[in-house]
């Protein structure tokens, strides 16, 4: 039998949902982004390359 991806709010359709948003990239990269900070690395200042050290401390 196969999963219905039509009628809203049933679990195919969610699942059709979520791949979509999964997949887009746009959405992969905020993703990313938010992840780093929850892991502690977030993205560094735009600056000099040379206080690069500073920054990372």
């Amino acid at each position: 039998m196969p999963i219905d991806v039509e009628q809203d709010n049933r679990p195919g359709w969610w699942m059709k949902r979520l791949f979509f948003q999964l997949t887009d990239p746009r959405w992969r990269r905020r993703l990313w982004k938010l992840h780093n900070y929850y892991a502690r690395s977030p993205p560094l200042p735009e600056g000099a390359e040379a206080a690069r050290e500073a920054f990372e401390a």
